[in-house]
């Protein structure tokens, strides 16, 4: 199973990665735990016209890790970091699991205040990708979408991928054909027209945002991650007490339709629910919840027996609550209305049935007293007919009792 975390961590500055101290390059110990504040990262230059080597050095010229360009993970992870004077940088020694004595450092390298002097801008933005696949780390962006707090478009790209050159599974929802990219530019031509708008961003919305801001992470992108808000998971958690939701169905529940997997719908659609959201969080008007979700919590709660419902027919007369409740919890008047309605229909069929099997047992119960009686008249010295009257007997006292309880149960059945 893809994990997205990690991607998505790299967009805000956050990068982790581990070393072997015995093949690592470093003038600190690399053993047990430490943390480096207010770090560089460095080029240094290699003789023949090679590529330099990076390193990070710390506050007071330490060298803390030197990164060859034959280690490509690493390399292309402090490239986009040389110059910048803001890292930070922590180790934990762990020792390996197969219990040979080696150990290895967990390194966490942080940008701490990258980009944190750009001006907002733009109040709210909204972005969504269409891509080549689930994972992050392999596939890439081929349609990027970004939108502001009224829809108005800001980007919609098409891009050609570098590495990937067909992408059948992805292609069957998205539509998108490797022939329809093959002369788009590649997204890092975009970079700095991408980077300016994430920057000048207030709040940034998507929708599953973990998945989209893994990709651009992958990328080298940057992004506060105060500024970041999970239209899904806001949705789900306040209407349905689940975090996942498909966007379909949210926007359906906005009446809002439209043809999903193009990056471009997808953001006016996330628009649509995260307005949806904002006026649940700050208008308050938490009765105002869209009639499809009512109809489904109405349809769920017909499983619960009358009893119960009799219960708690006061909850829906009362003030709704504060806080911040699924939406299947909300039922309006009029949909109560309804309810008892329907509730009141039940009851009556209810009483019919009960009337009836409570009529069948009276008559078996006459029929067997009236054999009884005969029998034991007819025949008082026939020991075959004083079996027969004391099985009818002990029939008619059974049928009594059963037609007794029915009524008892009759009585005090819950009314609307």
């Amino acid at each position: 199973m893809v994990s997205y975390k990690k991607s998505a961590s790299k967009l805000f500055g956050v990068h982790t990665f581990t070393i072997e101290p015995d093949k690592a390059v470093s003038d600190a110990p690399l053993s047990g735990t430490r943390r480096y504040t207010k770090c560089s990262v460095i080029s240094i230059p290699q003789p023949n016209n090679r590529k330099p080597k990076l390193a990070i050095m710390s506050q007071k010229g330490i060298k803390l890790l030197e990164v060859s360009p034959r280690n490509y993970g690493k390399y292309a992870m402090l490239e986009p970091l040389v110059g910048c004077s803001s890292v930070s940088l922590s180790w934990c020694e762990k020792y390996s699991q197969f219990g040979d004595g080696n150990s290895y450092l967990d390194c966490k390298l942080c940008v701490d205040s990258k980009n944190n002097s750009a001006k907002t801008t733009i109040p709210r933005i909204v972005l969504d990708t269409e891509t080549t696949g689930l994972d992050p780390i392999k596939d890439e962006i081929i349609q990027l979408s970004i939108i502001d707090g009224n829809g108005d478009t800001l980007l919609n790209e098409y891009y050609k991928p570098k590495k990937v050159t067909e992408w059948p599974e992805a292609q069957r929802v998205n539509g998108i054909s490797p022939e329809d990219v093959a002369n788009k530019k590649h997204i890092a031509e975009d970079f700095d027209k991408i980077q300016a708008i994430l920057d000048a961003a207030g709040e940034v919305c998507a929708f599953n945002a973990e998945y989209d801001l893994a990709f651009l992470g992958e990328l080298g992108f940057y992004l506060d991650e105060s500024k970041v808000t999970d239209t899904m998971r806001q949705y789900g958690k306040i209407f349905y007490g689940k975090q996942f939701i498909k966007l379909t169905v949210a926007a359906a529940e906005c009446d809002y339709y439209y043809n999903a997997h193009d990056s471009l719908a997808d953001c006016k659609a996330t628009l649509v629910v995260q307005n949806r959201v904002d006026e649940y969080l700050h208008v308050g008007n938490k009765s105002n919840v869209n009639e499809k979700q009512n109809n489904n919590a109405y349809e769920e709660e017909q499983n619960v027996n009358i009893h119960k419902e009799e219960q708690n027919v006061n909850i829906y007369e009362e003030e709704l609550p504060s806080e911040h409740v699924p939406a299947n919890q909300f039922v309006n008047k009029g949909q109560h209305r309804a309810k008892k309605v329907l509730t009141s229909k039940n009851y009556n069929f209810r009483s019919f049935v009960r009337t009836l099997i409570t009529l069948v047992w009276i008559v078996i119960t006459i029929l067997c007293t009236l054999i009884t009686v005969g029998l034991i008249a007819g025949s008082p010295k026939d020991p075959t007919m004083l079996i027969g009257a004391t099985f009818t007997g002990t029939v008619s006292v059974v049928c009594y009792k059963k037609v007794k309880k029915l009524k008892q149960k009759k009585s005090s059945e819950p009314r609307n």
